[in-house]
């Protein structure tokens, strides 16, 4: 019995070690790919003094219709986010230049972001 519970126990490190590896493959990706539009908006204010429209930024999608998707929220402020399944996005905001998880962030994913941020 207390074998079972030690293969269990290892079996459920193994298992939330791997989510969190995945994750953060998946988020780096993301502010990967979201980078270089954010790069390109910023060099189309730069060069035009305004940002663009959201039909004047082509090749913003990947194949899979996940994104990254571009969004003007205002005249100075955009929005920049990938969909994540049914209901849920990996999103960032030119205000505060920040990436997150909307419309919440769970505990796991709250957990791996510290981790990214740590500096070594």
């Amino acid at each position: 019995m207390k074998r079972l519970v030690i293969i269990f126990a290892i079996f459920c490190l193994l298992a939330v070690s791997a989510y969190a590896v995945v994750s953060i493959r998946e988020t780096t990706r993301m502010e990967k790919d979201g980078g270089m539009l954010i790069q390109n908006i910023e060099a189309f204010y730069a060069e035009h003094g305004r940002l663009p429209d959201n039909s004047e930024l082509s090749g913003s999608e990947n194949e899979h219709g996940t994104g990254p998707f571009y969004e003007k929220t205002s005249d100075m402020t955009y929005s920049i986010y990938f969909c994540m399944g049914f209901d849920s996005y990996y999103k960032y905001d030119s205000d505060n230049k920040e990436w997150y998880y909307f419309p919440y962030q769970t505990k796991i994913q709250t957990m791996i972001q510290r981790i990214r941020n740590v500096k070594f």
